[in-house]
């Protein structure tokens, strides 16, 4: 049995504060930032990552946006 931790508007201390936060203790990290009516602050995906890279567990990032939405890192 995988027990699983859901948390929205997760703070990741000055890195920022993500929409979703899925963790599968002691497996992976699952990061849903959810930009259908928003844009990306500055950095923003950057600074998620920093911040995830500095943890123990393995992480998926997962951006979701409309088709036509533009992205520049």
């Amino acid at each position: 049995t995988i027990q699983i931790d859901v948390i929205t508007e997760q703070s990741f201390d000055s890195y920022g504060r993500t929409d979703v936060c899925v963790t599968f203790v002691d497996e992976m990290v699952l990061v849903i930032e959810n930009k259908i009516s928003a844009g990306l602050q500055p950095n923003q995906l950057i600074r998620y990552d920093e911040y995830l890279r500095g943890q123990t567990l393995p992480y998926l990032l997962l951006l979701v946006a409309p088709s036509h939405y533009t992205l520049s890192v």
